[in-house]
């Protein structure tokens, strides 16, 4: 069983997380630092199209792999506090090795590693929290 927490604590040392609360431009370069391209619905909607990917987008985000890309894409409409969150929680995927070829799909209700990418970013949260601090 993986350490969150240890991974998060990791992850904030490693990218150079010391401050709350994330913006889009520090997740899209948060995003970047592990070669993932961040797109809205609508920039990747011909991409979308052309993958069948349609029936994804009802999520509020999801990430793909593929052998030469990975990609970051989320729901355009959703309030900005939602939208970080699920962007945050796709990047926690793939730092945290949930990635493979495509997309996954599954019963996400109740999956241990959507509960991990949810620990993970409130780990983040508190680690960072607690860079700030000042001793």
């Amino acid at each position: 069983m993986k350490n969150i927490v240890r991974l998060a604590n990791q992850f904030i040392l490693l990218r150079g997380v010391d401050r709350l609360p994330l913006d889009m431009e520090r997740l899209r370069m948060l995003c970047a630092a592990e070669k993932l391209v961040l797109l809205s619905y609508g920039e990747a909607e011909g991409l979308i199209e052309s993958l069948a990917l349609q029936a994804h987008t009802k999520r509020n985000a999801f990430l793909l792999q593929t052998q030469d890309v990975g990609l970051v894409l989320y729901k355009d409409t959703l309030p900005l506090g939602a939208k970080l969150f699920a962007i945050a929680h796709e990047l926690g995927h793939c730092f945290l090795g949930h990635t493979f070829y495509g997309v996954r799909e599954q019963n996400f209700e109740n999956n241990a590693q959507e509960r991990e990418a949810d620990t993970f970013i409130a780990a983040c949260h508190i680690s960072a929290e607690a860079l700030a601090l000042p001793v």
